[in-house]
Parts: structure tokens; C-alpha cells; sequence
């Protein structure tokens, strides 16, 4: 063999020299985790205002500044895509299947069959939705909401290059949505308070249904997400189970939605 083509031994260990300062540098950028996708993915995202060729060049500043000569834009590519790393980009998280469904666009009978089934049941909640608003319109005593956490918000938010490399405080806010009287609720805090799971959302829905026992209201029907670690838990049943046995008694609902 005549040995051409390839790196040299010596090339490969300056690599691997300059690996340890290309971790530290991405590591100094704030990540947040998949708001719908948790349960599915590993990935963890970076700020949107964020792109390679940005981090990129901010690492060779900080290289110039230590006077050390940085590694080959490629390098630094492969090591932050091994890392499991994404830009938020889009405005919402879409479920796992509807993501395999729009990055990969799998053609095999057995996913498409599922697919289909969830874009039916998509249909069929969204049908039982609009009857839920519309029985709520007809008695002031049914309300129909619609819950949700909105994708982390931090602050300061700015395009200037310092701030990536702070830790910025990481806000939640969530929101019922009355869908007959068309007002919000709001309830915000940031992770100094609380972080953002179960225990939370059931605390925010629990003074939601807290505050319609008050008004009067004998039938609430919630709707969200499926979202594992705020909504599929035994901690939210076990909430609006006891707020049941807690409530004013009405008499036996004869409403119907399936």
C-alpha cells in the first residue's frame, strides 16, 4: 500500500488536542430541553439567535484572545453535532410521530397506519372540542378550557455575544384559556421558584378549578397536550380527584361528549 490520502498521525493528535477547548466553549451556552418531545428525544437546543457560523467565529475570538490558534471549522461542526445539540428554530414543538412524519417521511404500512390513526383522533378531538364550547356557551354552569406551558422563556434575551455565554434565568408561564369567555389566565414564575413539571401544573390547574368551584361552575372539561412529564402523570389525576371530593356537590351531570 502506498499510504496516500488521509490525515497524518501528527494531525490527528492536534485534533484531539483541540477537542477539550472546543467542548468547553460549547458547553458554555445555556440549553434547554424539548417542551412535547421529552419523552422521545434526547436532543437539547440551543437559543434560536444562535447558528454554527455565530459560535463558530465567537470561539475564535476567545482563541485569539488566550493567543491560541483554533481548530478547522469542520472539527468544531462534528464535535457540536455529536453532542445531540439543535437551534430552537421552530415555534412549537410538534409530536413524535408528526416529526418522524416531517424530517423523515417513512413510507413503510405499519407508520403510516399509525399516523393515520393519530391525525383521525386529531380530528375527533378537535370535534369534541368545539361541542364542549359550544355546551359551555349554552350553560353557564359547564366550562370548557384548554391548558398548556408555554416553551421556556429567558432573560435577558439579546443578540449580543456576551450574553450566550451567561447563565440566563429560565421563566415559565402557563396559561387556561376559558374558551367560552375567552379570557386567559396567566400563571408565571421562574426556576429560582419551581422547576416545571407535575407538581407544578397541578398546583396552576388546582386553583383554576379551585376558583370555578367558587363561581358556581359544576362541570369543567379540560383539554391539553400530551405532553408526559406535565399532563400523562399519576400526579394530575390524583389532583382533580381530590378537588372532586373537596368541591361542592352538584347535581348528576347529563351532558354527553363521545
Amino acid at each position: 500500500m502506498e499510504g496516500r490520502g488521509g490525515r497524518r498521525e501528527a494531525e490527528k493528535i492536534e485534533d484531539e488536542e483541540k477537542r477539550h477547548p472546543i467542548l468547553d466553549h460549547i458547553n458554555k451556552f445555556s440549553r434547554m430541553e424539548s417542551h412535547y418531545c421529552r419523552a422521545n428525544t434526547k436532543n437539547e437546543f440551543l437559543a434560536p439567535e444562535l447558528n454554527l457560523t455565530t459560535m463558530y467565529n465567537m470561539y475564535v475570538s476567545e482563541m485569539a484572545v488566550d493567543k491560541k490558534k483554533p481548530a478547522s471549522r469542520s472539527l468544531y461542526n462534528n464535535i457540536f453535532k455529536s453532542l445531540g445539540l439543535k437551534f430552537f428554530a421552530l415555534k412549537k414543538d410538534a409530536c413524535g410521530i408528526c416529526l418522524r412524519k416531517m424530517k423523515e417521511n417513512p413510507t413503510d404500512e405499519s407508520f403510516l397506519t399509525m399516523h393515520q390513526k393519530h391525525m383521525d383522533e386529531k380530528v375527533k378531538v378537535r370535534q369534541v372540542k368545539e361541542k364542549a364550547k359550544k355546551m359551555a356557551s349554552e350553560n353557564p354552569k359547564i366550562c370548557a378550557a384548554v391548558f398548556d406551558l408555554q416553551q421556556v422563556v429567558y432573560t435577558p434575551k439579546s443578540h449580543h455575544s456576551s450574553i450566550f455565554y451567561k447563565r440566563r434565568l429560565a421563566n415559565y408561564n402557563f396559561t387556561i384559556f376559558d374558551l367560552q369567555s375567552q379570557e386567559g389566565r396567566c400563571f408565571l414564575w421562574h426556576e429560582g421558584i419551581a422547576r416545571r413539571g407535575a407538581n407544578e401544573i397541578s398546583t396552576c390547574i388546582y386553583k383554576f378549578l379551585q376558583e370555578k368551584d367558587s363561581d358556581g361552575t359544576e362541570e369543567v372539561i379540560l383539554f391539553c397536550d400530551g405532553c408526559v412529564g406535565q399532563k400523562k402523570n399519576s400526579v394530575l389525576p390524583c389532583m382533580i380527584l381530590y378537588t372532586l371530593e373537596h368541591a361542592k356537590k352538584p347535581e348528576k351531570s347529563n351532558s354527553e361528549l363521545f
